[in-house]
Parts: C-alpha cells; sequence; structure tokens
C-alpha cells in the first residue's frame, strides 16, 4: 500500500500549485484522478491502494470545483441569455423610433430636436409665433358708377375709371406651424392714395381711397427649410369719398361729396423666406372688393319744372395691391434646420 505522506505530497504538491495559479483546478483533478484512479481499481503502477481518507479529500475537492464550474457555466448563459434580450428590446425601440419617431431624417440631414415638438403641438417652428412688420407697393383702384336715375338719358349706363396709386402700411400678427404647415392670423392698416374719376359730359363722378385695412386668416406649406407659400383672405374696411360735380347743372354748378366707410372682403396670396431666425422678407399681392354704395343728389331748381331735379348713382370700389414687407419674428430664437 502506499504510503500516506507520499500521497499527501503528491496531493498537496498539486493543489499547492493551484493555489500558486500555475494550473487550474480541472488540471488538479485530472493528475489526482490520473494518480489515484479513482474511477478505476484504485491502483497505482505497483497495484498499492489509496488511503481512503486521501481519496474523499480529491473526491470532495474536485467535486465542489466541478459543481462551482456549473454554476459559472450556468450564470454566463443566463447573463448571455438576458443580454440577448436586452439587445433585442434595445433594436426594437430603434426600429420603433426610425419608423414611427418625428426625429426623421430629411435632405439627408438629421432634424432638429425641436421638430418633434412642433409636429405634434404646433407650438414651435421657424414660422411660428408673434410677428411685426412694414410694407411698401403699388395698387390700382377702379370704380364703377351706374346712372340709376329713371328721367336721366343715360339710365342705366355705366361709367368707370382707374387709377394707379403708392400704398405703405404695417401689419402685425401671429402664426402656429404643425410640421410643415403653418396657420395664422395678420392685421395691417395702410395708406392708399388713389383717386379715379369718370366724366359724362358735364358731369363728373370721381372717387377716392385714403386709406385701408384688413382682417385676414393666413395658411400656407412650408417649402425647402426657410420659405413660406400662403393663400390669405378676410375682413377688409376703408374710407372713400365719392364726389357728384355738373359744371352745368339746372341751377348753376352743382358739387355733392359723400364719406362713407365701407367694408368688403380680400382674398390674396405670396411668399415669405426667413432669414437669420428672425427676419422675414415678403412679396404679396391681394384684391379688395369694398362692395358698393348708392348716391342720391338733388337740386332745388325751376329748371326741373318746378320740382327738385334728381340724379341717383350706385358706386363700385375695388382694387389690386401688390407690395413687398419686412418683417420682425418675436419669440424664442430657433434655428433654420429641415423639416420632415
Amino acid at each position: 500500500m502506499l504510503p500516506g505522506k507520499a500521497a499527501w505530497r503528491i496531493l498537496d504538491a498539486l493543489f499547492r500549485r493551484r493555489r500558486e495559479g500555475a494550473i487550474g483546478l480541472g488540471k488538479v483533478c485530472a493528475e489526482s484522478i490520473t494518480f489515484a484512479q479513482f474511477r478505476g481499481s484504485r491502483r497505482i503502477n505497483s497495484g498499492h491502494e489509496v488511503p481512503n481518507h486521501l481519496l474523499g479529500l480529491s473526491e470532495t475537492i474536485c467535486g465542489q470545483g466541478r459543481e462551482a464550474r456549473r454554476r459559472v457555466r450556468g450564470r454566463r448563459r443566463t447573463r448571455g441569455l438576458n443580454m440577448i434580450k436586452q439587445l433585442s428590446l434595445v433594436s426594437a425601440a430603434a426600429l420603433a423610433l426610425s419608423v414611427f419617431g418625428t426625429g426623421a431624417w430629411a435632405d439627408g440631414e438629421p432634424a432638429a430636436a425641436y421638430a418633434p415638438a412642433a409636429e405634434r403641438s404646433c407650438s414651435s417652428g421657424p414660422f411660428a409665433g408673434p410677428y411685426i412688420g412694414a410694407a411698401i407697393g403699388g395698387g390700382k383702384h377702379d370704380s364703377e358708377i351706374h346712372d340709376r336715375n329713371p328721367g336721366s338719358p343715360t339710365f342705366g349706363q355705366s361709367f368707370d375709371d382707374d387709377d394707379s396709386a403708392l400704398t405703405f402700411g404695417g401689419y402685425a400678427g401671429y402664426n402656429w406651424q404643425c410640421g410643415r404647415w403653418v396657420f395664422g392670423v395678420e392685421t395691417d392698416f395702410n395708406y392708399f392714395d388713389a383717386s379715379s374719376t369718370a366724366r359724362v359730359d358735364t358731369v363728373s363722378l370721381k372717387s377716392e381711397i385714403d386709406w385701408y385695412g384688413t382682417l385676414r386668416a393666413r395658411a400656407g406649406v412650408v417649402l425647402g427649410d426657410s420659405t413660406l407659400l400662403y393663400a390669405t383672405g378676410g375682413l377688409a374696411y376703408s374710407k372713400i369719398d365719392h364726389t357728384f360735380s355738373d359744371s352745368l347743372g339746372p341751377a348753376g354748378p352743382f358739387s355733392q361729396s359723400d364719406d362713407d366707410s365701407a367694408a368688403g372682403w380680400t382674398i390674396g396670396g405670396g411668399i415669405e423666406r426667413l432669414h437669420h431666425s428672425r427676419w422675414l422678407l415678403r412679396a404679396e399681392a391681394f384684391y379688395v372688393d369694398l362692395g358698393d354704395e348708392t348716391h342720391t343728389y338733388v337740386v332745388d331748381s325751376t329748371a326741373c319744372g318746378g320740382g327738385p331735379c334728381t340724379a341717383i348713382s350706385k358706386w363700385e370700389d375695388d382694387f389690386w395691391v401688390a407690395r413687398i414687407g419686412l418683417t420682425y419674428k418675436f419669440g424664442v430664437r430657433e434655428e433654420v434646420v429641415p423639416l420632415k
């Protein structure tokens, strides 16, 4: 039988090498098992048996090592499965963001962080917020007068004239931007020195407009990154002076003027270009229809058969305006970025 001390020395040398890191636990167990032939006849070259207490010690240590390795491998497999699950969740989230998210790519560049909020809340964007501006341009006023006097030789006939004039003024408004769509309201007040005169024999029919204003809605779409194409329409109002004059009236020269406030409607459109996030340049044109008014002119004269002479005229006023404007936008400064 192999002396116990020799077996102890052999096993002790193996486990000491394990503690020093020279060999692994698997190597220790393999060599000790080969040495002792634990699963065989428990004999070595000479056939001597290894003491049972050494056999039990080696089997206990190596068995614990194998169990520990199995637990480690189990934990590694568990961590690997958890990592796969986490990677799957991250991939699914990334795919959902790429398909349904609003931080999408546009024009080859990623959209800015504010763009998704702008699309959801319609509260921000390069064109959103309050603004003021000034505009200058030209307009063409057209006045048409209808003779409504049954006793007149020109009864039922119409006379018209037009006049081109300078216009300038200021405007203010507010926009809401929902992605590429812009909605807003705007008001303006303008000077307009337009005067048109129609003549019939000795009669002069003059229509003058000194100013006008509008209250309009706006709706448009953003083209590219900083260009707004829009339509506009709403209420229009003005003060019009109508003058009827006859140099050879029944009782001598005759003239009568009527100053009236007129209200009508307007429709038009334009284009606006954003510069440096706060300044905008615009060009726009719109048509204004101020409706019609009817006036009666009475002259007391014996030349009218002992009674008053009466003239009735219906006035219709409308005009076109084309102008350019410079706008300053208030609110939080926002950089121009590609929109979805």
